[in-house]
């Protein structure tokens, strides 16, 4: 069908329209005659339905097709001649009465002779008493066909229509494409790529010296990642320079159940105890944490007719779908997952809350054994020459983490210390964690972060003398310990809502001390915001051996300079402090925080009763293409101190030249290639295929944008991890392309890029007809449905007058056509074929697809 064509197809749908007459029917009821009307209900897909006009030409709709259409909960019992309507947002109900001719509503009213009648198993209402059933308004239009109902309030169906898009619309938001078997995804183990990370820093008062430089490779190995690099350290006064050479070699396996990790060379052990060794480590652990630590069955227990959403951050977790009232599983990720549920009534009732969810980091999901072993040469440990580990763990149940294990240590004695510990998931909202090493520490933690008005964690520990002079890194963060003596420490956070206005202020509060000398140090603070300035109160007790006791109370203020003035940068703060004592002001403190692209300064100007003079420290950090730059510059009492530092990293691989990496990106991988109009339709690049400048490629959840070659290419990729590719079709300059994939997935290898190139196809436009056989009234204003590969609908269009349809993007691939069945019922008819396939080419320079056409057949 050419263009001309279907401009005459719509211009003969006027006089065939204007010209449509009812249909006569031989069983109607007395006084009327039947019609085939499309029934539109707000915003939702019409329906074609029968209609019965009366002598006058008014219009009688079937309430039961209409209140389905609308959504709206109700009962028609023809037999009786009553019809029960739920109200909007729950309030009460409407009964139209035929045999007493009445309709109750808001008010009581006496229907006129011919406004309802009972025929063919429903129960006919004039417009105007249908729009009182839904608390709408109607309007027919004969010309056109239709009868269409509106009101402000959404009806149920159009809430739920709309509750469902979004659904669907904030379900792929961050989305790495649809749900997959990670087994599916393969790893393909590749060698090639380089990364090379480097870093030279000086010290005043030789700047032009350096004091340390480093350089570290990294090269994609059969799939691993082989790092060798050395740092070297000048200490001055004539001394040799020190030279400290490193390298490992890590091998992922992320489909591999039994054994995940091998890492050998310069390693960290995995254990409750990190050490540095020269040796060897396995495991079965992910190289990264599962995002996703599991699922909770979350039902509400509500009645019949009721939907609810769960949100998290404003994104859609999962809901209720129809009439299934099987619990809805909810993805939990690790730490604190709040959800808000959104409840949704039969009759548009709307109800939201909150609940939260925690999952401590320890947690395992139920029934995961993990496991770790290792072992080797200690690394800058005087205490240890050799050490050995084991670590088991096991998710008992989703709630409930358990773990133990060994060191053995080999020094100038040789010990094996065991240990163990738990981490409880009690509920939605708190998590409670414990371990222990016996002789030398035990330390726990309990976290509570429900929708209350009150959430903290309350945490500490308890270090034994054995552990004299070692610094130990508690829950409570790391405290030096003293020569003798059991060291202790309780820390505490609260986060207090504040009634109205949802504001919210921040408690801590620290005690530590020693089992001979009691309380040593204590602080509490509080810390919220008034006016857009962050203010912090503290108080502060300190008892030293060497300084003696001291008891200071501070306040300090962040305040944004963007508040006073719209040119000046809003990453600019201005920070001021104040400590006061017995002995009045003790300290003050002010500084200066700005950033003007890629340019950050700051100054720190600090004063210390204790300290004879004042000091100024400032700084900046400067980031260019292939590093950074960065310098420190302080005074105090007339002397000088600093340093600059210029560090870098860049990455190299076949294909992609030299890119730069101004943070980094050791043990990461890229992925780059070409956005392209694939014209002859075989998914590769050629020659005589067209790139796509500035379309938008989304890389897992970052997005990048396409050259004027049409080439994208990113780095900070997880290596081993399934990211995906896809390009953003919303954005594209020609809309009539479309992708011959819609996500690429795959799970990269490490150092290296791969290329992913993504084809573009032309849509078609799509042409067929309906003609009606005998005893078929019309084949005008019909909904025939396309149905894509997956049998799902994905577009509908009205026929014209003529019985013809055209659809104008229809993507490569094979679909098929068929007409609704609510058509079908209406016309009383049943189509011949049921439903037509056709294939739609990704290549040629036809842009029509034409169909056979489809027979409108009287249904027996």
């Amino acid at each position: 069908m050419s263009a001309l064509r279907r401009l005459g197809a719509l211009l003969g749908v006027i006089p065939a329209l204007a010209a449509a007459a009812p249909l006569a029917a031989q069983d109607t009821p007395p006084g009327y005659e039947q019609g085939i009307y499309d029934l539109r209900v707000g915003n939702l897909n019409p329906l074609s339905v029968p209609v019965l006009l009366d002598e006058r030409g008014a219009v009688l709709v079937p309430l039961r097709p209409l209140l389905e259409l609308a959504g709206a909960p109700f009962r028609v019992v023809p037999d009786s001649g009553l019809a029960v309507v739920s109200r909007p947002r729950g309030a009460g109900q409407a009964v139209l009465d035929v045999r007493a001719g009445t309709l109750t509503a808001a008010t009581r009213v006496t229907l006129a002779p011919g406004e309802a009648v009972v025929w063919a198993s429903d129960i006919y209402a004039a417009l105007p008493r249908a729009a009182q059933l839904l608390e709408a308004e109607a309007a027919a239009d004969p010309g056109e066909l239709t009868v269409r109902f509106t009101r402000a309030v959404p009806f149920p169906a159009q809430e739920r229509g709309e509750a469902e898009a979004r659904r669907q619309f904030e379900s792929g938001l961050g989305r790495d494409g649809p749900a997959v078997d990670p087994r599916s995804v393969p790893f393909r183990p590749r060698t090639g790529g380089a990364v090379l990370e480097w870093g030279v820093s000086t010290s005043t008062p030789n700047p032009g010296v350096p004091d340390a430089a480093s350089a570290v490779v990294g090269v994609g190995v059969y799939g691993g990642m082989l790092q060798v690099g050395a740092s070297v350290a000048n200490p001055g006064d004539g001394q040799p320079l020190r030279t400290d050479p490193t390298a490992r070699y890590r091998r992922v396996f992320p489909l591999n159940r039994w054994l995940r990790q091998v890492q050998v060379g310069d390693v960290a052990t995995e254990n409750l105890r990190v050490r540095a060794v020269r040796g060897i480590t396995l495991t079965n652990a992910p190289f990264i944490r599962d995002p996703l630590f599991g699922s909770v069955q979350y039902n509400p227990g509500l009645p019949a007719g009721w939907d609810y959403e769960v949100y998290q951050d404003g994104r859609l977790l999962g809901f209720s779908h129809g009439a299934e009232r099987t619990p809805v599983s909810i993805p939990l990720g690790y730490g604190s997952t709040p959800v808000r549920v959104r409840l949704y009534g039969p009759a548009g009732e709307k109800v939201e809350s909150e609940l939260v969810y925690l999952v401590p980091v320890a947690q395992l999901p139920a029934g995961r054994w993990q496991y770790s072993l290792g072992g080797g040469a200690c690394v800058r440990d005087p205490d240890c020459r050799q050490m050995g580990y084991v670590d088991v763990r096991h998710g008992l149940s989703r709630a409930l983490t358990l773990f133990a294990g060994a060191d053995a240590l080999a020094g100038d004695e040789s010990r094996v210390r065991p240990y163990g510990g738990a981490s409880l998931a009690g509920g939605a909202a708190w998590a409670a964690q414990v371990e222990a090493m016996p002789g030398a520490f035990v330390q726990g933690a309990l976290q509570s972060f429900g929708s209350g008005p009150v959430t903290g964690t309350l945490s500490g520990g308890v270090t034994f003398p054995e552990l004299e002079g070692r610094s130990l890194a508690g829950s409570g963060g790391a405290a030096p310990v003293p020569a003798s003596g059991t060291r202790w420490n309780v820390d505490a956070t609260a986060g207090i809502r504040l009634p109205g206005g949802g504001r919210r202020i921040g408690l801590t509060g620290r005690v530590e001390g020693a089992s001979g000398t009691g309380l040593d140090h204590a602080r509490g603070s509080v810390l919220g915001t008034v006016r857009g300035v962050i203010l912090e109160a503290a108080v502060e007790h300190v008892a030293s051996p060497i300084l003696g006791s001291s008891d200071v109370g501070s306040l300090r203020g962040t305040f944004p300079l963007h508040a006073l003035s719209s040119r000046l940068p809003r990453g600019a703060l201005v920070t001021a402090e104040a400590g006061a004592g017995a002995g009045g002001v003790q300290r003050a403190e002010v500084g200066v925080y700005a950033q003007v692209s890629s340019l950050v300064v700051n100054a720190v100007g600090r004063w210390d009763a204790r300290i004879s003079s004042p000091s100024l420290v400032i700084g900046t950090s400067l980031r260019f293409g292939y590093g950074r730059a960065q310098a420190r510059l302080g005074s105090q009492g007339g002397q000088l101190s600093g340093g600059t530092t210029v560090s870098g990293a860049m990455a190299f691989s076949g294909g992609s030249g030299l890119t730069p990496l101004p943070y980094g990106g050791m043990g990461q991988s890229g992925l780059h290639g070409v956005v392209f109009h694939d014209l002859n339709g075989n998914g590769a690049l050629d020659p005589g295929d067209e790139p796509v400048p500035d379309a938008r490629v989304f890389v897992g959840g970052s997005l990048v944008k396409t050259d004027a070659a049409g080439r994208y290419a990113t780095w900070s990729v997880l290596p081993y991890e399934i990211a995906s590719v896809r390009v953003d079709t919303i954005a594209l300059n020609d809309p009539s392309w479309v992708p011959v994939r819609d996500v690429v997935l795959l799970r990269p290898s490490p150092h290296l890029f791969t290329r992913v190139d993504l084809a573009l196809a032309p849509t078609r436009e799509l042409a067929g007809a309906l003609v009606p056989e005998r005893g078929v009234a019309a084949a005008s204003g019909i909904t025939v449905e396309i149905l894509g590969a997956d049998g799902a609908v994905s577009q509908r269009v009205l026929t014209f007058s003529d019985g013809t349809f055209y659809l104008g993007r229809i993507r490569p691939g094979q679909d098929q056509a068929r007409v609704s069945e609510s058509s079908l019922r209406a016309l009383g008819a049943r189509a011949a074929p049921a439903t037509i396939t056709f294939t739609v080419p990704a290549s040629g320079t036809d842009p029509l697809v034409e169909i056979p056409a489809i027979r409108l057949v009287r249904a027996q």
